[in-house]
């Protein structure tokens, strides 16, 4: 008995992840920033001064706090229904609100506002062109025509692009190349312009579902663009439209609201949903977990990247007003895999990696997981686990696992990698493994 304990023991292997511990005070958990009973449409930063915030609602006005949340006060625009709120980058001051019916334009910070005669009835999106802030574009309703609309002059006056007839929800403009404009719409999927608007290509392939949401655009490699739809999910292209492909993995609501790509580090992305609250991926989409701990209200209708912590994202919802979630960074960890359950002739139906999270970290935070176990560019993903003293317990489909690793024998490179709640870790290791 001694030998076979001794024997267990020198076959257990640690996969010690050598990564940074950050300690960050209000992680993990979302709280109330302000504004409760309000129903958040729109959260914008001011660029000139990123303690600024402007917020539009559902009927409830359009709100300004300069301390980034704690103190509000309501502007005296129209009342609406809000969707777009656009920051002029070279002239502090200068703001631009849509609400359904209206483009309004205020030179003092929003103080005061005038309206803009659009020449057409509503209008669903407004975009200003990321490289000269007196170009914008607007994206209309079918029912009045639906199209795009741009002007060069501040809204001064406006000149009509095309796509007749589609309703046009959102509008992205690369920032390397401004003859390039993406239109999503209801029903109809995406199409781009690569001259400025002048003709327009529905770019559809692979895009299972046409009823879009929502877009956003890597802003380092805006080749790679994400975009929600009501049902299907989120899909990503990283040919400029020209194909796409479903990224679901961990995502458990389908109807896509609201998408953020964090500016800082384009590979994390946030997913807000009808009823499901808000997810994230850090690695560009391949996998999804939720995040809404804290979160009262699971309808969520704007995300924004904070300016000041990349890392912290603002959420508004309907009804409850905005919170704030910040996300940690990667910390110490270590995996303990009893290489036993990799031996392929064991009959196990399931494996089991345990993560020791340090002793600094509270555990009651862990409210999910996706974990990977990855070999020769394959991976198998963890699909439940649990906490029990301080030490993570993820279990593996065992027949994905010997699928994996069929016909190995001996020392292999493996590699496992994962979120656990907001604990990101990453490492490789060399694992024995005995063949079939």
């Amino acid at each position: 008995m001694k030998d076979e304990k001794s024997s267990l023991i020198a076959l257990i292997i640690f996969l010690i992840l050598l990564v940074p511990t950050v300690s960050l005070a209000g992680t993990n958990e979302w709280t109330l920033t302000g504004l409760p009973g309000k129903d958040i449409r729109v959260i914008t930063f001011d660029p000139h001064q990123a303690s600024t915030m402007y917020v539009g609602t559902f009927y409830q006005g359009v709100l300004k706090s300069i301390d980034e949340g704690n103190t509000w006060v309501e502007l005296n625009v129209p009342n609406g229904s809000f969707t777009c709120i656009k920051v002029d980058f070279n002239t502090p001051g200068v703001v631009y609100v849509l609400k359904y019916g209206g483009l309004f334009k205020s030179t003092d910070g929003g103080d005061n506002w005038t309206g803009i005669d659009y020449n057409g009835g509503f209008a669903n999106v407004l975009e200003m062109d990321p490289q000269d802030p007196s170009h914008l574009y607007l994206g209309f309703w079918y029912a009045n025509g639906g199209g795009v609309s741009k002007s060069t002059d501040g809204g001064t006056s406006w000149t009509y692009l095309g796509l007749a007839g589609y309703d046009v929800i959102k509008l992205a403009i690369d920032p390397h190349d401004l003859a390039v404009i993406y239109a999503g719409t209801s029903f109809n999927g995406v199409f781009v312009s690569v001259d400025g608007g002048v003709n327009w290509t529905a770019v559809n392939t692979g895009l299972t579902n046409l009823d879009l949401s929502a877009m956003a655009m890597d802003p380092l490699t805006p080749s790679t663009i994400y975009v929600g739809t009501r049902g299907g999910g989120v899909f990503v292209s990283t040919n400029s439209g020209q194909s796409w492909t479903e990224i679901n993995s961990g995502l458990t609501n389908l109807y896509i609201s609201t998408l953020a790509v964090d500016p800082a580090a384009p590979s994390t992305i946030y997913a807000g949903t009808q009823g499901g609250g808000v997810f994230v991926s850090t690695n560009s989409g391949q996998s999804w977990m939720e995040i809404n701990t804290g979160l009262t209200n699971l309808n969520i209708r704007a995300l924004t990247v904070s300016p000041n912590s990349p890392s912290t994202i603002y959420a508004g919802t309907v009804g409850d007003g905005i919170f704030e979630f910040t996300l940690s960074q990667s910390i110490t960890a270590s995996i303990n895999i009893d290489p036993d359950t990799f031996n392929l002739k064991s009959n196990r139906k399931r494996i089991i990696a345990y993560i020791t999270l340090p002793a600094e970290y509270d555990v009651n935070q862990i409210d999910g997981n996706t974990i990977d176990i990855h070999y020769n560019n394959q991976i198998v993903e963890a699909y439940s686990g649990k906490v029990e003293d301080d030490v993570y317990s993820a279990l593996f489909d065992w027949n994905q696992v010997k699928a994996l690793l069929a016909g190995v024998n001996g020392v292999i490179e493996l590699k496992v990698s994962g979120v656990v709640a907001e604990t990101v870790f990453e490492g490789t290791d060399m694992v024995k493994v005995k063949a079939k």
